[in-house]
């Protein structure tokens, strides 16, 4: 157990960095409202990317899923000191929510410093 903020490893250490509602707790963090986000909640999301960011391999990929609709965090993965890119999928459980193409809005994954996030991980 360690504080996701402050992470205790090496920089480049991990290959893979997987985020599941780790986001979405600090978006809505004391109560906070993940429609508008208080920069509070936004300075611990961009502080938690940032230590992802610093404990990934240069080649490394970070899958973040997440509830949250990918225009809200979108502009928080591309800021400009991060050297990954940003790549978003939508997916589907067959709910009555999905649109005509069968795609949710739920976010699978959104990013990794590779430009090819292919392959069996699913």
């Amino acid at each position: 157990v360690c504080d996701m903020l402050r992470l205790p490893f090496r920089s480049g250490s991990f290959d893979l960095v997987i985020e599941k509602g780790a986001m979405d707790v600090l978006e809505v963090d004391r109560g906070g409202d993940p429609w508008n986000p208080s920069e509070a909640c936004t300075r611990r999301m961009a502080k938690w990317l940032g230590e992802a960011h610093r404990v990934l391999a240069d080649d490394g990929v970070l899958v973040s899923m997440s509830f949250a609709q990918p225009h809200f965090r979108r502009p928080l993965y591309e800021d400009v000191g991060y050297s990954w890119h940003v790549d978003t999928e939508a997916y589907s459980t067959g709910d009555a929510n999905a649109n005509a193409n069968g795609d949710s809005d739920g976010v699978a994954f959104d990013g990794g410093r590779s430009s090819s996030l292919s392959g069996g991980f699913w």
